[in-house]
């Protein structure tokens, strides 16, 4: 199954794995990533620049921010 042309949300996406997954998908695709920064992995990488990225700085454990 291709990702192309897809909205997909990335929690953790400061983060190692999360950063990775999202270039792996961001020029097929909308990628929104939510972190809590406690980890940032995003900072300084052209990702965070990409024009389909999206970054909120954001808990998953706080569900009024989700």
């Amino acid at each position: 199954m291709a990702l192309q042309g897809k909205r997909i949300f990335v929690t953790g996406g400061a983060g190692f794995i999360g950063t990775t997954l999202a270039r792996r998908l961001v020029d097929e695709n909308e990628v929104i990533a939510a972190d809590n920064l406690h980890r940032d992995a995003l900072s300084g990488t052209p990702l965070a620049e990409h024009p389909n990225f999206t970054f909120h700085q954001a808990d998953i454990l706080d569900l009024d921010a989700m």
